[in-house]
């Protein structure tokens, strides 16, 4: 470059590569440190490397850098590193960045009576130690980038680097739900649920729903692994595969019963500092759940008593019990629809599931069937209930 009289000035320019760089480091746990790597590649006689990383730091909390084994080893008696505390910085979507700027050099006086070969080809130059948020509301992915970097080789010239892009998970646990169901028809005189009965069925079920979006939560939706139910045979109960940190509605249908129903299950903790520290076992307990429900709509009427005096007699064994109707006016499973099962419709006629339905959620109990037949005449003239099928059009109709 020359001026108006024709004098040459000699101007620098920082030399650009065809080299690279590389964040390396696993996804870490909540509360947990992280080690990041920051290499070099293609280089040639690096004797000092230079990074400038942008993180969350709402997320991670910067720690400590070290030089890696391998750099140390090209002078291990000069080796050093370098630190600068950049400036903090809130994005558009309120999130919390910080740069700072990291190096490893294999002297602090290189090039003056300390000579070093320097390093060619790739290379790992430090280590950069965080620790990530306790708080389960941090979980998910999140980014560290090398902004800008440069490396100095043997002859004191920059170089620089093309900067690269990492994502690091920070995840926990999954949380799991566990409890033992509180079925009225199988309770034992002390009101405990009985211990010689096998409580898995092929009509019971267990669904839960996000407390906050009210979107049901499907297999596929489960954290870290599939979202799974289960009833023990005990009667016992788990929901395993939750993401901690979130509030959750769960729903328990059994047969002949009241819905059990949890609502707004916390899966994390509040600590002294503020953070939603996750809860990885939760009990939640449904309460009692009435028997006499033998259709499955949350409120015990006329109808419910209706089906089972009309499967009255029935035993496991005819070919009436093959309904799943009758089966469900089996309340107590015995294997015969009897006496038994429809004194529990009985003891809680013109009851009403409120966990499900709210303590105003019927404004009315059917006490008589639409041709007039009241209980007291259903329960001395059985032969004029209408039939199943008809019973639930006239339901249905109402």
């Amino acid at each position: 470059m020359s001026d108006k009289a024709g004098n040459v000035n000699e101007v620098e320019y920082d030399a650009v590569y065809d080299v690279d760089t590389s964040i390396s480091g696993d996804d870490v746990a909540v509360g947990d440190e992280l080690k990041l790597t920051l290499s070099v590649h293609q280089v040639e006689k690096l004797v000092a490397g230079e990074f400038k990383l942008d993180y969350l730091s709402d997320v991670f909390t910067y720690d400590r850098v070290e030089v890696t084994e391998e750099f140390r080893s090209l002078a291990p008696n000069t080796v050093t590193t370098s630190f600068v505390d950049g400036e903090k910085w809130t994005d558009e979507d309120g999130r919390e960045h910080h740069w700072i700027q990291v190096g490893g050099a294999l002297s602090k006086d290189f090039g003056y009576g300390h000579p070093v070969s320097g390093a060619t080809g790739n290379i790992p130059i430090v280590h950069v130690y965080f620790t990530a948020s306790k708080d389960v509301r941090n979980l998910g992915s999140y980014p560290f980038a090398i902004t800008t970097s440069q490396y100095i080789d043997q002859s004191l010239s920059k170089k620089t680097l093309r900067g690269s892009t990492a994502e690091v998970e920070v995840y926990t646990e999954p949380t799991t739900l566990s409890g033992r169901v509180n079925l009225e028809a199988y309770l034992d005189k002390n009101g405990d649920l009985r211990n010689d009965i096998d409580y898995r069925d092929t009509r019971s079920y267990i669904r839960v729903w996000d407390a906050e979006t009210g979107e049901e939560l499907l297999p596929l939706d489960g954290y870290r692994t599939d979202l799974s139910t289960n009833l023990n045979d005990d009667g016992t109960f788990s929901i395993k595969g939750l993401k901690p940190g979130k509030k959750y509605d769960v729903e328990f249908v059994y047969p002949g019963h009241f819905a059990g129903v949890a609502k707004e299950i916390e899966t994390s903790t509040p600590d002294e500092a503020g953070n939603a520290v996750p809860v990885h076992n939760v009990t939640i307990d449904f309460g009692l759940q009435l028997a006499g429900d033998v259709d499955g709509d949350d409120v015990i009427d006329i109808y419910d008593v209706a089906v089972i005096l009309q499967f009255l007699g029935a035993k496991a064994e005819d070919g009436r019990y093959g309904d799943y109707l009758a089966q469900n006016a089996d309340i107590n499973r015995d294997g015969i629809v009897d006496d038994a099962d429809l004194n529990f419709a009985l003891h809680n006629y013109g009851k009403w599931n409120e966990a499900k339905l709210g303590r105003n959620g019927v404004k009315r109990i059917q006490k008589s069937l639409p041709n007039g037949l009241t209980l007291k005449e259903m329960i001395n003239n059985p032969d004029r209930i209408p039939g199943v099928e008809a019973l639930l059009s006239l339901k249905k109709a109402q």
